[in-house]
């Protein structure tokens, strides 16, 4: 087998999910995940106390760990613990990380306390669009009040699978999920005369005012509409 050759496989888990793992037959290099696993365990160490090596909290690193991918903003972290130099990306063979796609109730868990999600929670696993963070996850549009009635405007069908990043900035205009009168609901936020409120496409759905009460749970970075 050629040193270079690289294989991609999907490997099913016992929770019924699919995540992507790139496996590199080059032993020169692992990927950083599992280099930094090994030191881990060489050094008696918790998953708790990497965490706290990259300022993060524990679920975020347990994600990582599970999707077999650390976000680039950390890579120098990383090498210093290993105890390398720096090196580029290219030197490494790094999978691309997949985002799972979870129900509207588990959304409302990841609302609450991101870092409480569990890998088991999801009901499949998406490739990474290029602009998804660390935290992203996908659901699946329910009802049709993202759906507009006119032809050739943007439009959310039932089905939809959208990217949510808990992360991405609110500006006025962008998509979001959003706990508000107790359910989370997907809408455009707007600001417009002093007033903010989330709007739907479908003219049929009424408004709803931004109070103390509503909480922005993240940005809707892209979608598709699967087969």
């Amino acid at each position: 087998m050629l040193p270079e050759l690289k294989h991609i496989v999907l490997v099913k888990t016992t929770q019924a999910v699919y995540n992507t793992v790139c496996v590199r037959c080059d032993n020169d290099h692992m990927d950083l995940i599992a280099e930094l696993e090994d030191h881990r365990k060489r050094e008696g160490l918790k998953k708790s106390d990497m965490a706290r090596l990259f300022s993060v909290e524990p679920q975020n690193y347990n994600n990582w760990v599970y999707r077999n991918s650390l976000p680039k903003d950390h890579y120098g972290v990383a090498y210093a613990i290993l105890g390398r130099d720096n090196e580029s990306v290219e030197q490494l063979n790094h999978p691309s990380y997949s985002i799972p796609l979870i129900s509207w109730v588990a959304a409302g868990h990841w609302c609450e306390s991101p870092d409480s999600y569990e890998p088991g929670d999801a009901e499949d696993w998406l490739p990474a669009p290029k602009n998804a963070g660390s935290r992203t996850f996908a659901l699946r549009v329910i009802n049709d009040s993202m759906t507009s009635p006119y032809p050739g405007q943007r439009s959310y069908p039932h089905g939809t699978i959208i990217y949510v990043d808990p992360d991405k900035s609110v500006t006025n205009g962008t998509r979001v999920v959003a706990r508000a009168n107790g359910e989370y609901t997907f809408k455009s936020y707007i600001e417009d005369a002093g007033r903010k409120y989330l709007k739907p496409i479908n003219p049929t759905y009424d408004k709803i005012d931004i109070t103390e009460d509503v909480h922005i749970c993240g940005v809707v970075i892209g979608s598709y509409m699967p087969e």
